[in-house]
């Protein structure tokens, strides 16, 4: 503007100095211009950078979450493979476990079963013995019988007093014998079906063991056998009476049978710290250390102690000794040949 003036008023000089001021500021102007385009541009392409770089570390933060969901299943499932690897294991392990041991049950039963067998076979061999033994004796006491009264029906006429008076006390003998056996036979089935019952009770021992010598002392009189009794007034002992009764009965009746005439049998009760211990000792032939061994055993035929007459099967005995220890007892025998025999038993004196 001011150049076309001064150019028009011819003022040349200033007119060009407006002109170079025009042209420098047209320059500045553009230069500024490509400036402001070139720091646009780089703008827009540092924001396009940005932007694509954002894009860039949003696609990787994509992958890298991706990769570690990835990881993180791959993970799970190992520790799930792990786990049911381990749950596998065990269960492995415990139905071993469980069929080893029922492996060893079987095989320990069967070892049982087997050793129960071979009691069983043992059991019933020896019991078979035992009443062969038991047989063999009640046919003694019967053809013994038998011969007795009938030699006594057909004879009596001819024997004087003394020969009768003999014969008849055999007879009595033997009749006894024979009873006595079969009522501890029948007592022993009774126990072994285990159908006895024990009533306990407080019991007087010097009461008690005079019962059963006052029962006695018939058969014992019959051989001049003396009953004696020592026995305090304050003993007592806690049992079933009517099994302790057959015990007593037994052993009383064993003495009286083994013992010499014109004998004594001393029948002892003292009390201990827990138990009343009770002692039946003759003074007969007594026994060797064999035959000790022989005694209450059903396997074996304990060798027969007397005379011919009063032959035993030692079944009495066992009978004693079940009965004792069904009343928390015990019983011993100790005797030497041509000393006599002392048989020994406790029981509890309290409940």
């Amino acid at each position: 503007m001011y150049y076309e003036y001064y150019k028009n008023i011819g003022d040349l000089n200033l007119s060009l100095a407006y002109l170079e001021d025009f042209v420098e500021l047209k320059d500045q102007i553009d230069e500024d211009l490509r400036a402001e385009q070139i720091i646009e541009t780089q703008a827009r392409f540092d924001t396009e950078k940005k932007e694509t770089e954002i894009q860039e570390m949003d696609v990787e933060i994509t992958n890298l979450q991706q990769e570690k969901e990835i990881q993180d299943l791959k993970i799970a499932n190992d520790r799930l493979l792990k786990i049911f690897l381990g749950i596998s294991v065990i269960l492995v392990l415990v139905i071993a476990y469980v069929i080893y041991k029922r492996y060893l049950l079987r095989s320990r039963l069967n070892a049982v079963l087997k050793e129960k067998n071979i009691e069983l076979e043992e059991l019933n061999r020896t019991k078979n013995k035992f009443f062969s033994i038991i047989s063999h004796d009640l046919s003694n006491y019967a053809a013994l019988l038998e011969s007795l009264s009938g030699m006594i029906e057909r004879k009596h006429q001819l024997m004087d007093a003394r020969k009768l008076s003999e014969s008849l006390k055999t007879l009595s003998i033997t009749a006894i014998g024979n009873k006595e056996l079969i009522k501890n036979l029948l007592e022993w089935a009774i126990a072994q079906s285990r159908k006895i019952k024990l009533y306990p009770e407080q019991h007087k021992a010097l009461l008690f063991v005079e019962n059963i010598v006052n029962s006695l002392n018939q058969i014992a009189n019959s051989k001049g056998i003396v009953l004696k009794i020592d026995i305090g007034n304050n003993i007592n002992f806690y049992a079933d009476k009517n099994t302790i009764e057959t015990v007593l009965r037994n052993l009383i009746s064993n003495a009286i049978k083994f013992s010499s005439d014109n004998s004594t049998i001393l029948i002892k009760a003292k009390p201990e710290i827990d138990t009343t211990m009770f002692s039946i000792k003759d003074y007969g032939i007594g026994m060797s250390k064999e035959d000790l061994e022989k005694l209450f055993r059903t396997d074996v035929d304990p060798k027969s102690i007397g005379d011919n007459i009063n032959k035993g099967t030692g079944f009495g005995l066992i009978l004693c000794k079940e009965f004792v220890e069904m009343n928390n007892g015990e019983i011993y025998v100790e005797s030497e040949l041509g000393e006599g025999t002392e048989f020994i038993f406790k029981l509890p004196v309290n409940a």
